[in-house]
């Protein structure tokens, strides 16, 4: 069971991912109170369908705190994604018995494992106070301008698009007066919507779900992985193409998740630094990802270079992501067949 309260939406989603991902691990049904969620009476109900026909109420007296035991009855998911115990299914990790076959056919399996529970968007406002940075919207456009090159090379654009999902106002004219090329397509009240005494209004979440929808919908993405609708956009493509991972490009930082663990990278290929900031790596090395601190401290993406600490040498610094390659946790959990079977 688990009550949906406070934080901001894009955050209160990937909440959700952790409560599907308690609810797999355990074999327990998942039941979501979110009545006056975000000013809605209804809560997610009025938006989509219940989880479950028949399993929607619980009872008060019989709720335990996480994890509970076996006979628990009804067990309440903690408000925040830092449970204890945390379960080794949690992230970064897939499932055991599908990660042969994921890892063979998909070039970010964690991705499109968050993408089985559940265009341009440019995030600044309240991020910028203390989890990213500003990030000029040329940056953002010479990611657009290498798509359509790249596009146009296999076919004729008649015209360059863009469904632009922003909380800044500002950058729309800013678009039109120095990318006059572009068609930027978007919705007026939606950016209205993302001001911050807004947000807490019933219509802003209405506003939110349509961008997500469109955003996951894009032939290509181009974002910051520092916001949670980029991420969630990104897992959402997931479950729409055999294989996403290329359709993003994120303009601070790689794809993570929240308050995941063991982030770790194997060097394939020995690196020599050249600048002072960089790690010195031996083929076989294993770096460890840094998720302390925010975005401002340690901008993870610079030019095809991460941040991490060699835990050979213990020493942390730059290290070029395309000599290493993810080690992907791999979770015991019961398998889909075996899940089936209980039925």
């Amino acid at each position: 069971m688990r009550q949906l309260q406070g934080e901001r939406i894009g955050s209160q989603l990937h909440h959700l991912s952790y409560c599907f991902l308690a609810s797999y691990g355990t074999q327990r049904t998942l039941i979501l109170d979110t009545k006056n969620y975000n000013g809605n009476p209804e809560g997610l109900e009025t938006f989509f369908l219940p989880l479950s026909d028949t399993c929607t109420s619980y009872n008060k007296s019989q709720m335990v705190a996480w994890p509970g035991k076996k006979d628990s009855l009804v067990v309440r998911f903690p408000s925040m994604d830092r449970p204890n115990p945390r379960p080794n299914y949690f992230p970064k990790s897939i499932p055991k018995d599908i990660s042969e076959r994921l890892v063979r056919l998909h070039g970010d399996p964690f991705a499109w494992w968050m993408g089985q529970f559940f265009n341009l968007q440019i995030r600044r406002s309240d991020k910028l106070i203390r989890e990213a940075v500003y990030i000029d919207l040329s940056v953002y456009m010479q990611e657009v301008d290498e798509f359509y090159k790249q596009l146009e090379l296999r076919q004729p654009v008649a015209q360059r698009r863009i469904f632009l999902a922003t909380d800044d106002p500002k950058v729309i004219p800013e678009i039109n007066k120095k990318y006059p090329e572009y068609k930027v397509v978007y919705n007026s009240a939606s950016v209205d919507s993302t001001r911050l005494n807004q947000r807490k209004k019933a219509s802003s979440l209405r506003y939110f779900l349509a961008d997500v929808y469109f955003l996951s919908r894009s032939d290509f993405l181009v974002c910051g992985m520092t916001s949670n609708i980029c991420r969630l956009c990104y897992e959402l493509m997931q479950s729409l193409h055999a294989d996403a991972s290329t359709r993003v490009s994120s303009v601070d930082r790689d794809y993570y998740f929240h308050f995941e663990v063991d982030h770790v990278a194997k060097a394939r290929f020995p690196h020599k630094p050249r600048r002072p900031e960089e790690l010195e790596m031996q083929e076989g090395d294993l770096v460890e990802g840094s998720n302390r601190g925010h975005f401002s401290e340690h901008p993870s993406k610079n030019n095809g270079f991460l941040w991490g600490k060699n835990t050979r040498t213990n020493k942390s610094g730059y290290y070029p992501a395309y000599k290493t390659v993810e080690v992907l946790k791999k979770a015991d959990v019961l398998s889909f067949e075996h899940i089936d079977r209980k039925k």
